[in-house]
């Protein structure tokens, strides 16, 4: 592959509501100067400092094939979260992040 020509990875997402997913990346705390672009959302990695565009019609994200599994966790863990903590509010539970990066739960009277 000629040093000029950039090898890119495409990755399907798990994510089914593309509001939460949206939502999730604009939120997340591993991403920065995340933006929708028409159906598109753009935004940089923090850990592996790659950019990333997901189709949120397709549910696909694409980045460097270096960075593109570690990306795509990350924004499966950030939806995963975002879900989480969402249908517990909906139904009275109170969610606090713990020290190892988990998720607490905590029934609210």
């Amino acid at each position: 592959m000629p040093c000029w020509e950039i090898s890119r990875q495409t990755v399907n997402l798990k994510a089914a509501h593309t509001g939460f997913l949206t939502a999730a990346v604009l939120n997340g705390h591993e991403f920065e100067n995340t933006q929708v672009v028409g159906n598109r959302l753009i935004g940089r990695h923090k850990v592996t400092g790659y950019n990333f565009e997901i189709d949120l019609e397709a549910k696909t994200v694409s980045t460097d094939r270096r960075a593109g599994d570690k990306v795509a966790n990350a924004i499966n863990r950030s939806y995963s979260s975002h879900v989480v903590k969402t249908v517990a509010k909906r139904n009275g539970f109170s969610i606090e992040n713990t020290r190892d990066g988990g998720l607490k739960f905590e029934i609210v009277a």
